[in-house]
């Protein structure tokens, strides 16, 4: 840090789309906005935790799982489309 000043470097995540806009600013953060409202979905501290958690229940007790294949391809889909746009020239600097 040189003279009070600090580099940011934002956690940021929007997706638009024909429909609005969802923003998930900070990424890992508990606000998600949409068209039709906005929710507050708080984070665990270990991020992957839930998810390795729900698939130990799900191999153990049977329980259902929370993100199947199907929505995981779809949720790779999205980041992929969003990963593409950012390493576009026509994205604008970075």
């Amino acid at each position: 840090m040189c003279a009070g000043i600090r580099e940011s470097r934002a956690d940021a995540f929007r997706i638009v789309g024909t429909q609005g806009e969802m923003d998930l600013s900070p990424l890992n953060g508990p606000a998600l906005v949409y068209p039709g409202g906005a929710e507050e979905l708080p984070c665990s501290a270990n991020v992957h935790y839930p998810c390795v958690q729900n698939f130990v229940a799900a191999v153990l007790d049977g329980a259902p799982l929370a993100s199947s294949g199907e929505s995981s391809l779809w949720t790779d889909w999205v980041l992929d489309q969003a990963l593409r746009t950012r390493l576009s020239p026509a994205a604008g600097p970075r």
